[in-house]
């Protein structure tokens, strides 16, 4: 195989640089943006512009390819850029406010969306059967070839860094690495992408070609794969008919694996269907379909459980719309007996575009559940009147008072501020962005404070500390000392030594083999909790001396002092109990009429 010259490859690359010139210029911007990140703190401007330049790539490539396919005239091309570089500018600042993993939702929402748009746009109102599936063909070969050679690449230059470094001599800071990836990513893998997207529409839909590695690919690994997982699918659903139980929230993921291989099986397969009429793909085809109906009615019954329970929240009204899509599609599929594949990608993108924006988005949506949640519980014991916060506190029981710090936090962390401010007034509390993470909780806090609302004393779980915890202990009056085993756990004269809470929660009893040896009151422990209400509505723990943390029993072989480390205490039908312990030593000794 001959190589290619230096001159081709330049105009290789001016090529591309002249079709998709708005691209390349969001590639450079983006590779020099990442550049300059290495250096800089998560939050630092050039974050955001690669985030943004990183869009735009898609974004012009869809915008490029709509015009080479409409047939639209150069002055037409100047609108257009001005149109998409006003998306680029709203979308970055859709993304500034957010962090973590509310930016991470949001940016690969609007990705994937842009991803699906590329892959269908030169085919909307088009009938070319043939050619949608060669684009699309090629477009996936060359991202993976594009991928491949520039993880070569970039392997092969940080071995070359490595040596200059070790063997050379010369100091090669550790960021450079990091720069080395940020310009192959987006200097080398955009440019050697774009050169292999497809120009000539006729011919691609005269083409035949279809790989031989794809069809053993479908055949062999996808088909099979996809009945694997039907198989999994109708057997919990026959586990669901059979025993009466309520679909596991695991099912959204089973379901979304299963809609994955067996939507990209069928379209893999989809030359073979089309050339082949009552062939074995439209059979598989078929049975998959049917299917998916039963699994995402499946989807749909875990999710309106969690909803009746907790909420709407982002991830759950995207994985409810998506069930919808899935099952009508499989109905649709299932009736018309369709082969039509170019719909799957159109209509995911168009759901992508509906939830993203607008007050029936995912984020909306959710903002509104998630908050008229919260408003209920605090209206309900009388801590809003009119969606406003009271003058005095309000005491609510911990249970609803922990829900409502869990929303207050997520809508903060997801929506902002401005989510909440409006129940107590914008500005009484020093938080002003979701962009505060070195806040941490100590923002849901202060809005909880301004809401005026607290748990009712005694509601929460307690955790006691011992001070003074691992401090030397005196053995005297015993015989044997266990350590460092949180459970008291032993072997004592062949037997094994444990110790178990009782089942009312106020005694612990020691096990001597299988036979109870003794146990003791952990009374004293509870009323330690019970007689501070205002510590324990404040951080719900208490920090005691070791001494009041100390229980002595007296079994029928054995006599025991425990020295306890930790006690959680939970409530139960209104009253604490000892949920759970960490030992901090056990001293034994056998008494003397024990044999």
């Amino acid at each position: 195989m001959r190589l290619p010259s230096l001159d081709q490859v330049l105009a290789s690359a001016a090529a591309v640089a002249q079709r998709f010139p708005e691209v390349v210029l969001c590639a450079v911007v983006a590779g020099c943006a990442g550049v300059a990140a290495v250096d800089s703190e998560p939050g630092e401007p050039w974050w955001a512009l690669l985030r943004t330049a990183s869009l735009g790539l898609p974004l012009f490539i869809t915008l490029t390819l709509l015009g080479e396919r409409r047939g639209w005239v150069p002055r037409i091309r100047l609108p257009a850029t001005a149109l998409g570089a006003a998306l680029l500018m709203a979308l970055h600042q859709h993304f500034d406010p957010w962090v973590d993993e509310a930016l991470a939702q949001r940016y690969g929402h609007a990705t994937v969306t842009l991803h699906l748009a590329v892959s269908v746009v030169p085919y909307l109102a088009v009938a070319e059967v043939h050619g949608f599936w060669q684009y699309n063909r090629a477009l996936l070969f060359r991202f993976l070839l594009a991928t491949l050679y520039a993880a070569v690449l970039f392997a092969g230059l940080s071995l070359a860094l490595a040596a200059v470094d070790n063997l050379l001599g010369v100091d090669v800071p550790d960021a450079h690495y990091g720069r080395l990836f940020f310009l192959i990513a987006y200097f080398f893998h955009p440019v050697f992408f774009l050169a292999g997207v497809p120009a000539d529409y006729t011919e691609l839909e005269r083409s035949r070609y279809y790989p031989w590695a794809l069809r053993i690919l479908s055949v062999y690994v996808m088909l099979p794969l996809v009945a694997v997982y039907v198989t999994i699918m109708m057997l919990y659903l026959g586990k669901i008919v059979v025993t009466g139980t309520w679909p596991s929230g695991w099912t959204g993921y089973l379901v979304s694996s299963l809609a994955a291989a067996g939507i990209f099986s069928l379209l893999v397969v989809h030359p073979e269907r089309i050339a082949r009429e009552d062939g074995w793909v439209d059979r598989y085809a078929l049975g998959f379909w049917i299917a998916i109906v039963p699994a995402a009615a499946m989807v749909l019954l875990a999710l309106w459980q969690r909803i009746e329970q907790y909420g709407i929240t982002e991830r759950r009204y995207l994985l409810g719309v998506l069930a919808l899509w899935l099952g009508a599609t499989a109905i649709h599929r299932v009736i018309t007996r369709s082969r039509d594949m170019k719909g799957i990608p159109l209509t995911l993108a168009i759901i992508g575009v509906v939830t993203f924006v607008g007050p029936w988005s995912a984020y909306a949506v959710a903002e509104r559940s998630q908050a008229g949640r919260a408003a209920e519980i605090l209206t309900a014991h009388g801590a809003l009147f009119d969606g406003r916060a009271g003058s005095e506190a309000v005491e609510i029981p911990y249970d609803d008072w922990e829900q409502v710090k869990d929303v207050v936090g997520y809508l903060i962390g997801n929506h902002g501020i401005s989510a909440v401010e409006g129940w107590y007034g914008a500005g009484s509390v020093a938080v002003d962005t979701a962009n505060a993470p070195e806040d941490g909780d100590d923002r849901v806090e202060r809005v909880m404070a301004a809401l005026q609302v607290r748990p009712e004393p005694g509601g929460r779980p307690v955790d006691i500390y011992a001070e003074n915890r691992g401090a030397p202990l005196s053995v005297e009056g015993f015989d044997l000392v266990i350590v460092a085993n949180r459970s008291g756990s032993a072997k004592v004269g062949g037997e094994e030594l444990r110790f178990r809470i009782s089942e009312d929660g106020t005694a612990v009893v020691m096990w001597l083999g299988n036979r109870e040896e003794g146990r003791a009151s952990l009374l004293p422990v509870i009323g330690m909790a019970e007689s501070r209400p205002g510590r324990l509505a404040g951080s719900g723990s208490l920090r005691v001396p070791r001494s009041a943390m100390t229980v002595k029993m007296d079994g029928e072989t054995l006599s025991a002092r425990l020295v306890f480390e930790t006690v959680k205490l939970e409530r139960r039908e209104g009253r604490l109990a000892v949920a759970g312990f960490g030992l901090d030593a056990v001293l034994l000794s056998r008494k003397a009429d024990a044999s």
